[in-house]
C-alpha cells in the first residue's frame, strides 16, 4: 500500500478504536449489598456501601412440623414457646434444644376457629388468644378454655398488655381496639354467641378503646410515653392514640399498603415496617401475598423429615419500608426493600433486625451507623415471626411458613463465615482473570477461600461448572482457564475471623475476541477527489461523563469531520468508502485490493486511486480487515470480505441514432445509444444559438441500462435562430461521445 495513501484509508474506513485508549480486558464490580441475597451469606452481613462484616449465624431447627401454618411465637419458660398455628386453630408448645439444633412440638389445645394470628402469654402459665375468621377472643388456663367471646368483628389480629390489668384487642373488619379487663373477662366465662352490643360486650369486661376508618387494626405498641401506635390495612394508615383511647392522631396515611409491625423506642418514638402491594394484590391481614390455601392438603415432608416441602412463591413486585416516627416531627425513611416485604422487628443495641419474605429475607438497619444490612436467610419463603430467647439476648427463635417450621438466628454463633454472589453476567462469553477483593480488615488474603463457577447460560439449573478453588499469592485469586459468561462467587474464612470486613471485589476479564464486520461499503462518485481536511485538535479537558460512560468525543469529531472534506473533479480518480466496526472494541487496520475478472492475481490500492491506468474490464474487489495494537499478535483476528464490483470503462458510449425535428411549435431531440460495459448516465445539448440542455431522465423513466433513449424538447420561440444541435452522451464512467446534427 502506498504510504502517502495511508493517512486517507484510515480517515474514511471510520475503523473503531478502543475509546481512551482502555485495554481490551475489562473488570466488572462486585458489590456484596446488591449482588449477594440473603441465603447467601452465613456469619456474614452485607452492608449497604457494599461492604462485608460480621452477622449472625442461621441453623435451621430439625423437627417435624406441627401445622401447615405457623403465626407466632411466644416465650413460655426456659427453652419452650407458644405458637399459634392454621389452619385449624391450634396451639402447640414448642421445646427447642439449641444446642442441639432440633424441636419438638405438642398440641396444648384446639380452639373453635380456623387461625390463631394473636397469642400472648400470661403468669402463672395461660395465655390469651385472637382467632379468625370468627373473632374469637380466649383466655387459656391450666390447659382449658375458661373464658371465650366472639367480638363484632372477624379476626383478632394484635393483642397488648396495657400495664393495668387490662388488655388491648385489635380488630379487623371492622377497625376496631377493645380493653378487656382480664379478671371479668375470667369470670364472665363462656360465650358462644357473637356478642352486637355494647352492654353485652360490657358484661365480658370489653369496652371500645378506639376505631379507625381503614378496614383492619393489623398492629399495636405502647409506646415510652403513655401513648399507642396503631398501624392498619389495607391502606397501610399509621395512628397515635391517647393514653385511654379516643379519637386517633393520623400520623401518615396510605394506600394499598399493610402496617406489619411497630416497634417502640425511647421518648415516645417508635418504628414501622409498612409493605406496600405490587400490581393488583391486596394487603390481607397475613402479609401482603395471602399464604398457601389453608384447605389443600398438607405437602409430604422433606427427606430429613424436618419441615414441610416449600411450595413455589409468586414473585412479590411490591416494596418494604421501615419508618421511623418521631414525638414530634414528620415521619423518617430508615430504608427500603423492592421485590419483598418486612414482617417483623426485633431490636438488638443499635440493630434493627428485620424478618420477612419472599424469599426468606433477613435484613437489618444500624441506627447508628445509618446502613441497611442483609444477613443470612432461610431457606424457606416467609418469616413469621423472630422471638428473643430468654437468658440469651444474642439469639432469636425465627418461625417460617413455606415450608413451616423453625429456625436460631445467632449473633454470637460460630460457623465458617460465607457470603455467596447470585449468578452475575458479565454481559459477553470472556476469558477470566483474577478476583481483587478491597480493603481487607481483620482477615489476611491467606486465609480467605475464593472459589469460582460459570456458565455460559443464565439457567441456574443447568451448564454450571464445579466449584473453582482459586489461589493467591497475595496479588489477587486466580484459576487460569475459566471462561463462560455468567458467574458466581463464593468466599469463606474460618469461625475464628468474627472481626473480618472485606470490601467491594472486582473480577477482571477478557471479553471473546469477535472478528471486524463491514457495516457499509460504496463507492464515491467516478472522477472526483477528496481534500480531508487537517485532523481537529483533540480536546485537553476530559469530562466525568466521558471516563464513566468510555466515550471517546474526539473519535467521533474525527468522524464527522471527515463528512466536511472538500470533493474536487479529479479526471480518473475512483474513490472507495467503507465503514468497519469492531464489536470488541479494537483497532483496526484494512486493506483494499483488486483483481479484474478472469486474473488471479490481487493488487493493493490506495482508497483514493487513478484507474486511467487499468485495463478496462470487471474487476472483483476484496477489503481484509485485521485487528490491531494493542492486541497482541497471536490473537489478532482478520476478516475478508468481497466488496463491490469495479467497473473500468475507458470507451465512450455509442450513438446508434439522432434526430432533431421541428414539431408544430416544438423542436425534438431523440438521441439513442449504447454502451459496452456502464449505464448511460445523461444527455446534454447545445443549441447554436447558445441554449444548453441537459437531460438525466431517459425516455422510458427509469434510468437503468446500458441502452437508453434520451429526449430534449424546447419551444421553437426559445430555439429561434438555431439551425444545428451538438450532442454530448455520457456514461457512467464519465466517457462521452459528440456528434452534431442539423435541426430539420
Amino acid at each position: 500500500m502506498n504510504p502517502s495513501r495511508l493517512r486517507v484509508l484510515c480517515l474514511i474506513a471510520a475503523l473503531t478504536a478502543t475509546a481512551w485508549g482502555d485495554p481490551l480486558s475489562k473488570r466488572t464490580d462486585i458489590d456484596f449489598f446488591r449482588d449477594a441475597a440473603s441465603r447467601g451469606l452465613n456469619g456474614l452481613a452485607a452492608r449497604a456501601d457494599g461492604r462485608l462484616v460480621a452477622g449472625p449465624v442461621l441453623t435451621e431447627l430439625k423437627g417435624v412440623a406441627p401445622a401447615q401454618l405457623l403465626w407466632n411465637a411466644e416465650p413460655a419458660g426456659s427453652g419452650r414457646w407458644l405458637v399459634g398455628s392454621g389452619p385449624e386453630g391450634r396451639v402447640y408448645e414448642v421445646t427447642a434444644d439449641l444446642a442441639a439444633a432440633k424441636y419438638t412440638a405438642k398440641e396444648l389445645i384446639k380452639l373453635d376457629d380456623a387461625q390463631v394470628y394473636a397469642l400472648k402469654a400470661l403468669p402463672g402459665g395461660g395465655f390469651l388468644a385472637g382467632t379468625s375468621p370468627k373473632g374469637g377472643l380466649v383466655l387459656v388456663e391450666g390447659g382449658k378454655v375458661v373464658a371465650h367471646v366472639r367480638l363484632p368483628a372477624d379476626s383478632v389480629f394484635d393483642l397488648a398488655d396495657a400495664g393495668d390489668g387490662s388488655w388491648l384487642v385489635a380488630t379487623g373488619n371492622p377497625g376496631r381496639i377493645y380493653r378487656v379487663t382480664l379478671d371479668k373477662f375470667r369470670t364472665a366465662g363462656l360465650s358462644t354467641a357473637a356478642v352486637e352490643n355494647d352492654q353485652s360486650l360490657a358484661l365480658h369486661g370489653i369496652v371500645l378503646f378506639g376505631s379507625i376508618a381503614d378496614r383492619n387494626v393489623r398492629r399495636m405498641a405502647h409506646l415510652a410515653d403513655g401513648t399507642w401506635a396503631v398501624g392498619s390495612a389495607p391502606h397501610g394508615n399509621v395512628y397515635r392514640f391517647g393514653r385511654f383511647g379516643g379519637a386517633p392522631q393520623l400520623l401518615e396515611e396510605n394506600a394499598n399498603a399493610e402496617v406489619t409491625d411497630l416497634l417502640p423506642q425511647q421518648g415516645g418514638e417508635f418504628l414501622a415496617t409498612i409493605v406496600f402491594a405490587g400490581n393488583e394484590l391486596r394487603a390481607t391481614g397475613l402479609g401482603v401475598n395471602p399464604p398457601r390455601d389453608p384447605a389443600a392438603p398438607p405437602q409430604p415432608s422433606s427427606p430429613g423429615g424436618n419441615i414441610l416441602a416449600p411450595i413455589p412463591e409468586e414473585k412479590f413486585s411490591g416494596r418494604a419500608i421501615l419508618v421511623r416516627f418521631p414525638v414530634d416531627g414528620f415521619p423518617d425513611l430508615l430504608t427500603a426493600r423492592a421485590g419483598g416485604a418486612f414482617y417483623h422487628l426485633a431490636q438488638r443495641d443499635n440493630i434493627i433486625v428485620l424478618a420477612g419474605g419472599e424469599q426468606g429475607d433477613i435484613t437489618g438497619f444500624d441506627l447508628a451507623a445509618q446502613q441497611a444490612l442483609t444477613y443470612g436467610g432461610s431457606v424457606a419463603a416467609r418469616l413469621s415471626a423472630l422471638s428473643p430467647v430468654p437468658d440469651h439476648p444474642a439469639q432469636y427463635l425465627v418461625v417460617h411458613n413455606n415450608a413451616p417450621g423453625f429456625a436460631l438466628l445467632d449473633f454470637a454463633g460460630h460457623a465458617v463465615h460465607t457470603v455467596e454472589t447470585r449468578s452475575l453476567d458479565l454481559g459477553q462469553p470472556a476469558q477470566l482473570g483474577a478476583i481483587r477483593i478491597d480493603r481487607l480488615k481483620g482477615v489476611e488474603p491467606a486465609q480467605l477461600k475464593v472459589e469460582l463457577r460459570v456458565s455460559n447460560g443464565a439457567d441456574e439449573r443447568e451448564g454450571w461448572s464445579r466449584w473453582n478453588v482459586l489461589t493467591t499469592s497475595g496479588d489477587g485469586w486466580r484459576a487460569p482457564g475459566l471462561r463462560g459468561r455468567y458467574f458466581q462467587l463464593r468466599v469463606s474464612l474460618a469461625a475464628d475471623l468474627d472481626a473480618a470486613q472485606m470490601g467491594h471485589a472486582g473480577i477482571y476479564y477478557l471479553p471473546q475476541n469477535r472478528r471486524p464486520q463491514l457495516q457499509e461499503f460504496h463507492y464515491l462518485t467516478p472522477n472526483y477527489g477528496i481534500m480531508p481536511p487537517a485532523d481537529p485538535v483533540p480536546s485537553v479537558n476530559t469530562t466525568l461523563s466521558q471516563v464513566v460512560s468510555g466515550r471517546d468525543d474526539d473519535k467521533d469529531k474525527r468522524k464527522d469531520h471527515l463528512m466536511s472534506s472538500a470533493v474536487f473533479p479529479s479526471l480518473g480518480n475512483e474513490t472507495a468508502f467503507w465503514t468497519v466496526n469492531s464489536p470488541t472494541g479494537d483497532n483496526l487496520a484494512a486493506t483494499f485490493s483488486i483483481r479484474r475478472e478472469g486474473e488471479a492475481k490481487w493488487t493493493d490500492l490506495a482508497v483514493q486511486f487513478d484507474i486511467g491506468h487499468l485495463a478496462e474490464g470487471v474487476y472483483y474487489t476484496r477489503l481484509v480487515v485485521k485487528e490491531a495494537a494493542p492486541r497482541t499478535e497471536s490473537d489478532r483476528l482478520s476478516a475478508t470480505y468481497d466488496t463491490d464490483e469495479l467497473v473500468v470503462d475507458h470507451t465512450p458510449p455509442d450513438i446508434l441514432s439522432a434526430t432533431a425535428t421541428r414539431t408544430g411549435d416544438k423542436i425534438v431531440v431523440s438521441v439513442h445509444g449504447k454502451d459496452a460495459l456502464s449505464l448511460l448516465d445523461n444527455l446534454e445539448a447545445d443549441f447554436n444559438n447558445g441554449v444548453h440542455d441537459n437531460v438525466e431522465q431517459p425516455a422510458d423513466g427509469v434510468r437503468d441500462g446500458r441502452e437508453e433513449t434520451f429526449v430534449v424538447e424546447e419551444t421553437a420561440a426559445r430555439l429561434a435562430g438555431a439551425t444545428s444541435v451538438e450532442l454530448s452522451l455520457s456514461d457512467a464512467a464519465g466517457n462521452s461521445s459528440t456528434r452534431r446534427i442539423e435541426i430539420k
